[in-house]
């Protein structure tokens, strides 16, 4: 009852889902901001830039555009006078606004950007589910007088605890797997062939487990379906792990539940892993996962404007807008409107 009184008091600052593509781009309208993400991530002073982008305020607020017009979205403000800074933009100075075609942005960083979808984050994940696997099925499949046995049949706080905490970590860990992949997948997506709005950058990537299945079903991913899944039966990986230990007050039929049960949901995760080694993930120099990252990836003017005025819309007047525009998106290495009727949305 308290988070329902705290929640509906509370002023979010913005109308829709502004992780949706579509509702960022209309936030980053400030053409200052986009100068300072741009040079933060690939200006030729990028060390000085971060610092700068680190220490600088930003709020949402209205401000004048470069057209004149009044527009709401992320604003940078003035240290001295708490305002917004100058909207002057220089294009020159941005990397996918200039005539340059050979100059390469960050270099060629082909490994994804979450470190959970980076070949040591997954196989540091592969490496401990597989022991904690192994340690399972041998306790499972053997019997005797041990000091493995002894110690397993202990019936002591110390084991379950450390059974259970091996659910949790693998349940922490997982959930930093998923969330990774939500995130990518919208850009996975539209890297694939240009896509209408209201199946790419309408969309939001999905905040738990739970949407990201029904977000997997509306848009036909089943990789991502299948992680969500993953992810929705570890939440009760740490009660199977706890009870894998034998205890004199349960049943037989009981462990055996919880113990094939914990070899399920692992062995369902090690699969998914496997799958994941030979998926194909976007070339994305900077970590999307922050507003400034997701930001760097609709800077140009050229997708901007297309989304000028709609960061004060409802969600549902949003995507009529939207869609009425009738363009195709896509995602590569380069920003532009090619026949009137395909916007790239490029890194």
């Amino acid at each position: 009852m308290l988070l329902v009184v705290m929640l509906g008091r509370w002023r979010l600052g913005v109308y829709s889902n502004p992780w949706s593509i579509c509702t960022l781009a209309s936030l980053s309208a400030n053409p200052h901001v986009r100068e300072l993400v741009l040079d933060a991530a690939t200006g030729p002073g990028t060390k000085r830039g971060k610092s700068h982008l680190r220490h600088q305020d930003f709020k949402l607020d209205y401000f004048r555009g470069a057209k004149g017009q009044m527009e709401y979205g992320i604003v940078a403000l003035d240290h001295f006078r708490g305002t917004g800074l100058s909207s002057m933009y220089h294009n020159e100075k941005s990397p996918l606004a200039s005539s340059g075609q050979d100059e390469e942005p960050l270099g060629r960083q082909h490994s994804p950007p979450f470190f959970m979808l980076g070949i040591i984050g997954r196989l540091c994940l592969f490496m401990f589910l597989s022991g904690v696997l192994v340690l399972v099925l041998y306790y499972a499949r053997t019997g005797g007088d041990t000091p493995f046995e002894r110690f397993i049949d202990s019936d002591s706080f110390g084991v379950r605890f450390l059974f259970t905490a091996l659910g949790v970590v693998i349940t922490i860990f997982w959930s930093g797997f998923s969330g990774a992949v939500s995130v990518m997948n919208s850009y996975q997506f539209l890297s694939e062939r240009p896509r209408e709005a209201g199946e790419s950058i309408l969309l939001a990537p999905p905040s738990n487990a739970f949407s990201g299945l029904w977000h997997a079903v509306r848009t036909r991913r089943a990789f991502l379906g299948l992680v969500s899944l993953a992810s929705i039966l570890s939440e009760s990986l740490s009660i199977f792990l706890g009870n894998v230990p034998f205890q004199v007050t349960q049943t037989f039929f009981v462990n055996q539940l919880c113990t094939w049960a914990a070899v399920g949901i692992m062995s369902f995760m090690l699969l998914m892993l496997f799958v994941s080694f030979f998926l194909k993930w976007p070339h994305m120099p900077v970590n999307p996962g922050s507003i400034a990252g997701a930001m760097y990836y609709v800077c140009d003017n050229s997708v901007i404007d297309k989304f000028e005025g709609l960061s004060t819309f409802d969600k549902k007047n949003r995507d009529r807008t939207v869609t009425g525009m009738g363009l195709l998106y896509d995602f590569n290495e380069r920003m532009s409107i090619e026949g009137g009727n395909n916007v790239n949305m490029l890194a």
